[in-house]
């Protein structure tokens, strides 16, 4: 798990988003290319299940993290991403 981000629970349900390479290494290791935003889950902080990429790069944009936000209750991103 690299670089925790947007740590929150949302109706009951623990969420982790991560840095994570696009492409890992199949032995879950590091690997290449841009980084994405990892997202697990929990219902008891002890057994967390993988979901897709909660943000993943494109040929014209980026996914980095510290970018995002609380507006009005609503998990939100800016578009400069």
């Amino acid at each position: 798990l690299n670089d925790a981000n947007a740590v929150f629970q949302h109706r009951g349900v623990f969420h982790i988003m991560f840095q994570t390479p696009r492409d890992p290494l199949p032995s879950g290791g590091g690997g290449s290319g841009p980084h994405a935003w990892g997202h697990v889950v929990s219902d008891d902080l002890v057994r967390w299940r993988r979901l897709p990429p909660a943000l993943a790069p494109t040929p014209d944009s980026k996914a980095y993290d510290g970018k995002d936000g609380d507006c009005d209750g609503t998990l939100s991103f800016p578009s400069d991403l």
